[in-house]
């Protein structure tokens, strides 16, 4: 992760904390549309970090079940399909979790009491965004933030893991009932898709989520912080010559990337017949879950 993007990260992220207590200007080029988009309040934050927690246990249910008949399929399919939209507030737990945390908001109260010192810290923070990690409680919430990842991480892991062993079975089960029946190996159903090898991976040791997200999640807590405190406005001057690049989101290209694969497969899955649409349905799924671990542990 170079220090370009970082710091390209941190300015957008700036500018969309900032926008509500900024006047708009001719000169201050918005980093995206989506930038502006994804504007929140704490309150907001918080409620999307809820969405998210109750996406992830929707999703760890499937991981406990017992995927021995079709019903047992289209039960576990109906419990990702109601996780899906809210997959997307990672970030949002990230940042909740470190508004959440005392002794990192107070932290800031300390490091940022006026508004010439929290303008000169932000913009140290662009030159160098690792101070960051200076805020009294920084470190610590680093590193809680990063085992909440790592654990999440598992959960989506290991739930892939079971789809794919699911899949495998019923395709083998399948495979001796038409052969059985036709005496041929011409009748067996093609190879499940492809997406099932890539990205569906075990747990088989992953590495922990890089520092780019984390430390995006806390900054962003750092100027809600900020704003919240009556320093916002103030910190607003200093937009206009921080953004000079167009800035994208990374965990969220991503997982739009995940959804438009798993859409791609689960086109291929409905066209095959039962019950081998369910195979590849399986597959899809386990595909889309080891993407959005991916997700979350690059970015």
């Amino acid at each position: 992760m170079n220090k370009r993007r970082i710091i390209n990260c941190f300015k957008a992220l700036l500018w969309v904390s900032l926008f509500a207590s900024v006047s708009a200007s001719a000169s201050i080029r918005i980093a995206s549309a989506s930038a502006v988009a994804t504007l929140k309040t704490e309150a907001e934050y918080r409620s999307e970090a809820r969405r998210y927690e109750d996406a992830l246990k929707l999703i760890a249910q499937v991981k406990s079940m017992n995927l021995a008949t079709p019903e047992n399929f289209k039960q576990a399919f109906a419990l990702l399909d109601r996780a899906k939209p809210d997959i997307q507030y990672y970030r949002s737990k990230l940042i909740a979790l470190a508004l959440s945390d005392s002794a990192f908001v107070t932290g800031v109260k300390r490091r940022v009491p006026t508004q010439d010192a929290a303008e000169g810290f932000l913009k140290g923070l662009v030159s160098d965004p690792r101070l960051v990690w200076q805020v009294d409680g920084g470190t610590a919430l680093r590193s809680r933030l990063v085992q909440a990842g790592t654990a999440d991480a598992t959960v989506l892991s290991e739930t892939a893991e079971k789809l794919t062993t699911a899949a495998n079975k019923l395709k083998k089960s399948n495979h001796a009932r038409v052969e059985t029946a036709n005496h041929s190996s011409s009748a067996a159903p093609r190879k499940l898709s492809p997406l099932l090898e890539s990205r569906a991976a075990t747990t088989a040791s992953f590495q922990e989520p890089v520092g780019l997200l984390v430390a995006i999640a806390i900054f962003s807590a750092l100027v809600v912080v900020t704003i919240a405190i009556g320093i916002g406005v103030a910190i607003g001057k200093i937009v206009g010559e921080l953004l000079t690049t167009e800035d994208k989101d990374g965990l969220e290209n991503c997982q739009h990337t995940a959804d438009r694969q798993y859409s791609s497969c689960m086109a291929d899955a409905n066209q095959q017949g039962f019950p081998m649409n369910l195979a590849y349905a399986a597959g899809c799924y386990a595909a889309w879950l080891g993407h959005q671990r991916d997700c979350l542990l690059h970015f």
